[in-house]
């Protein structure tokens, strides 16, 4: 059996603040989120590497989508330039938790810290080893709670003894922090 696929207008853009790829098909935006549109690429990659069909030597080169008809689908230039920029499209990579036994941030790095205190003050005892999250600070070899003013301080006098974290309290793991907010009016200026 064959049969043509219809041609599809297909323009799109890649949005890099909220990391989607931004199609109008036949004049109808769709937004993608940029990980899912790789997943369903690779998705599309295992289901045509199981037919019959041998697949073109431009699919092969591309060790991606092996199958002619998504240039129909898609259209011969939308494609090309998804799978082109593929590699510039990646996700951002989640910030994982990294233990405080694997390493250290760089001194006076602010960043998100998991901690438990072993040994809380009597009326805090329902706080006893369980895990909490806060923003800390590390500079020479001693933790402290962060704020801008803790770290004008560490970075000029090189203590801070009112920030400095408990002995009671461990440091288990640590992330850095987030891109701050930026509203949509803060692009388009």
């Amino acid at each position: 059996m064959e049969f043509e696929l219809p041609k599809i207008n297909v323009s799109f853009e890649y949005d890099e603040e909220k990391d989607e790829i931004v199609f109008v098909i036949n004049g109808v935006e769709k937004r993608v989120k940029t990980a899912d549109m790789i997943t369903e690429m690779e998705k599309l990659h295992e289901q045509n590497t199981t037919l019959e069909q041998e697949p073109c030597e431009d699919c092969i080169s591309r060790k991606r989508l092996k199958e002619c008809f998504h240039r129909n689908v898609v259209g011969a230039d939308a494609f090309d330039t998804i799978i082109d920029m593929q590699p510039s499209i990646q996700p951002k990579p989640k910030p994982k938790w990294i233990p405080v036994s694997e390493r250290l941030p760089e001194d006076l790095e602010a960043v998100n810290i998991t901690w438990v205190n072993h040994e809380p003050e009597p009326y805090y005892h329902d706080i006893k080893d369980k895990n909490f999250v806060a923003t800390g600070i590390h500079y020479r070899g001693q933790w402290y709670w962060y704020s801008t003013t803790c770290a004008d301080y560490l970075g000029e006098y090189g203590s801070n003894d009112i920030d400095k974290v408990d002995d009671a309290i461990e440091i288990v793991a640590w992330m850095p922090l987030p891109e701050p907010y930026k509203a949509e009016s803060e692009d388009k200026e």
